[in-house]
């Protein structure tokens, strides 16, 4: 849909199911994202999340979220205290 880059923030997050919703800050839109559609994920999203990103379509033709990186929201050390604290198999997956 959209080769556009955008942003917006994570507003909800299924952890355990993988998926989500951001709002779009250039209409105010939710859109699905899924966890595949982020780039580097070596912490797990959070709401409230700063997020950049591309529209596309899926199969269906439903809007969804791809190309996701996080903006520099929140430090490294805050968001590895998180990991550790939250997801201690991730944590050690990553060599830590």
């Amino acid at each position: 849909m959209s080769s556009q880059k955008r942003q917006g923030k994570l507003v909800q997050w299924k952890a355990d199911r993988g998926f989500g919703f951001v709002k779009d800050e250039h209409n105010g839109q939710e859109i699905f994202i899924h966890i595949t559609a982020f780039q580097s994920l070596k912490i797990p999203p959070q709401i409230g999340d700063s997020l950049t990103f591309h529209i596309a379509n899926d199969r269906k033709r439903r809007l969804k979220v791809e190309n996701v990186h996080f903006q520099a929201n929140r430090s490294f050390l805050q968001r590895a205290l998180i990991t550790a604290y939250c997801c201690p198999q991730l944590w050690t997956a990553i060599g830590h």
